[in-house]
């Protein structure tokens, strides 16, 4: 019997996740922080004095 287990892959970072989409040479390493999907909160604050929503 086979079972297929999900796998995790780890984020690859910002810039690894979308180098298909960015102008870039493939032999480039990028030096990353492992950077993005960083979570958005409200500053309701800030949207109070700008006049925007942030």
């Amino acid at each position: 019997m086979r079972t297929t287990a999900a796998v995790h892959r780890p984020w690859p970072g910002l810039i690894e996740a979308y180098r298909d989409r960015l102008p870039m040479a493939a032999e480039w390493t990028p030096v990353t922080l492992l950077e993005g999907a960083t979570p958005l909160v409200p500053a309701p604050r800030l949207s109070e004095k700008t006049g925007c929503t942030v």
